[in-house]
């Protein structure tokens, strides 16, 4: 929710010192007429004459590069750095990290095994006795919910302790039926 509202503060603040920027340089060029502006008792021409002096050029073109500036945190969308997972080695000096999004990907590529699994989110973590996870799994109608959760918690302890050397503690499967049968998209 922050993100989001960081981001459309940042587009409105990117608009308006953008557009502020750009009028001036019309009024500038002469385009336009321009305004006169009173605020809090002081007084501010913005008519050609005024507005085609060095000063009020170096503003516009400064409030200019404020709202691209703005307007490119706005959009520019930077995804928070993976959490690194440091794995246990029975090597000495041998250092391994994993990203969480790694593991997600590797459960999501046993998910894919299992038949009406359609849909998968899953959180990993690693506690004092292993991995403990958590999933959201989407599955299509008509799939055995005893199946699929016995399948799916089989392949991700299997092949997270494969890839790891780690055993899996928890599995915490949440199954929910999806609207449409042809749902695709494992995310």
């Amino acid at each position: 929710m922050r993100r989001v509202l960081f981001r459309l503060v940042a587009l409105l603040v990117g608009l308006a010192a953008l557009g502020s920027g750009l009028y001036v340089q019309v009024v500038a060029a002469g385009l336009t007429r321009g305004v006169v502006v009173q605020l809090l008792g002081q007084r501010l021409d913005l008519v050609r004459e005024t507005a085609g002096s060095p000063a009020f050029l170096i503003g516009a073109a400064v409030l200019e590069g404020v709202g691209l500036v703005f307007l490119l945190l706005s959009l520019a969308g930077r995804e928070p750095e993976p959490r690194r997972i440091f794995l246990r080695m029975q090597e000495p000096g041998l250092t391994v990290t994993v990203s969480e999004r790694t593991l997600q990907r590797l459960l999501l590529h046993e998910a894919r095994r299992v038949e009406g699994v359609r849909a998968l989110r899953a959180a990993v973590r690693r506690g004092d006795d292993g991995w403990d996870l958590e999933c959201n799994v989407g599955v299509v109608r008509g799939t055995s919910f005893s199946a699929a959760s016995t399948a799916l918690s089989r392949l991700f302890r299997e092949s997270l302790e494969w890839a790891t050397g780690e055993p899996v503690h928890a599995v915490t499967l949440h199954l929910e039926f999806l609207r449409d049968r042809t749902a695709r998209g494992l995310s």
